[in-house]
């Protein structure tokens, strides 16, 4: 696994980085001209790889409230912390991780969730990607469990 690094800003919008994880290619703007190749500590990348997949769903501390529904995101991942923490890296507060949930088909799990919250008119629409929606923690947890019955336990 290689992860392109950046070492001094510049203000150049050609300049890239990425990384790969989870066979997802991550691109964003760098913050130097001369950037340097890094190999990724293998051990740690199968250590990732052998986390036991689950489906995630996280905040920020801007958009909590203490009660009624607020903007969170849904995805899945092998490793759910080091999945968001790939995510928010441009973000100026660390997010909020509300709920994981491990199971060995997160991609349908992660799939059912998007499609009942988006039938019930809760997709946030004005959000970048597909993820986001205006829930709570507590409907979240509810669909897991009419989506899987006993195996949601």
């Amino acid at each position: 696994m290689v992860s392109l690094h950046s070492a001094r800003y510049s203000p150049s919008p050609g300049v890239f980085t990425a990384t790969k994880s989870e066979g997802i290619v991550l691109v964003g703007l760098a913050a130097t001209e001369v950037d340097t190749v890094e190999e990724v500590d293998e051990e740690a990348a199968v250590e990732e790889d052998a986390a036991a997949p689950a489906v995630y769903w996280y905040t920020f501390p801007a958009y909590r409230r203490p009660s009624g529904a607020y903007p969170i995101k849904i995805g899945r991942g092998n490793n759910p912390e080091t999945r968001i923490g790939q995510q928010v890296t441009a973000m100026p507060e660390q997010p909020d991780i509300l709920g994981t949930f491990e199971h060995g088909d997160v991609h349908n799990l992660e799939r059912a969730l998007h499609a009942v919250l988006t039938l019930r008119g809760k997709r946030k629409r004005d959000a970048p990607g597909a993820e986001w929606f205006v829930t709570t923690p507590e409907e979240i947890e509810e669909l897991i469990q009419a989506v899987l019955g006993d195996k949601g336990r």
